[in-house]
């Protein structure tokens, strides 16, 4: 029987699919990092569920974005929020 918590994931993980969004963290004790979902990983074109540093992930962004994606992950260690936004990559 499952519990709510992974009834909750996995119904987290459909909507990614269905919406083609990925989620991603960064462990605030291990920068460098990143752990995404298994939509990340097909956006972004790497192996479901396995880390990848923050500059190989940072680097998969468009250009135009990096900028901004390097000031939200400052925002986020200095203050300790999280961020939502919408930025192109590289495909």
């Amino acid at each position: 029987m499952s519990t709510a918590l992974e009834q909750a994931g996995h119904r987290l993980a459909m909507a990614e699919r269905i919406a083609h969004i990925g989620s991603w963290t960064v462990d605030l004790c291990n920068p460098q990092q990143v752990t995404g979902s298994n939509e990340f990983a097909v956006i972004f074109g790497l192996v479901p569920l396995a880390p990848v540093s923050l500059d190989e992930m940072a680097g998969r962004f468009a250009p135009e974005s990096r900028d901004r994606i390097g000031w939200l992950l400052q925002q986020c260690y200095r203050h300790g929020i999280g961020f939502d936004e919408e930025m192109q990559i590289d495909t």
